[in-house]
């Protein structure tokens, strides 16, 4: 390969490493009803974050005010009820709400006394 073109080669790999994505640091925790996310999203601005549920998949997308791009991928299923998930960005960290759907809540079984 010639000099020129390996220069050229070298500066693209260079523009590519310069734009990989951090992975922000997740906690997930899971109860009787929901399973809860906290995301470390130090820098990041609410209008600056993207967050999608496109079953199988959660997707969490940022650019954060320094420039360095934030990205992570969950795997959800049939469990969460997708339409009620909500999330909230407070002090650097991000909290993501996915509740259980009914049928995977536990219920309690009422008896009866016999007579």
């Amino acid at each position: 390969m010639n000099h020129a073109r390996q220069n050229e080669t070298d500066k693209a790999l260079e523009a590519t490493r310069t734009r990989q994505a951090r992975v922000p640091r997740v906690d997930i925790y899971e109860n009787d009803q929901e399973l809860l996310l906290l995301a470390d999203m130090p820098g990041v601005a609410s209008e600056q974050l993207k967050l999608a549920i496109e079953p199988p998949e959660l997707r969490i997308e940022t650019t954060g005010t320094d420039g360095a791009a934030f990205a992570r991928t969950f795997t959800v299923d049939e469990r969460i009820a997708v339409a009620e998930a909500s999330a909230e960005l407070r002090h650097g960290v991000l909290t993501v709400r996915l509740p259980k759907a009914a049928s995977q809540k536990p219920r309690q079984i009422p008896i009866r006394a016999a007579s």
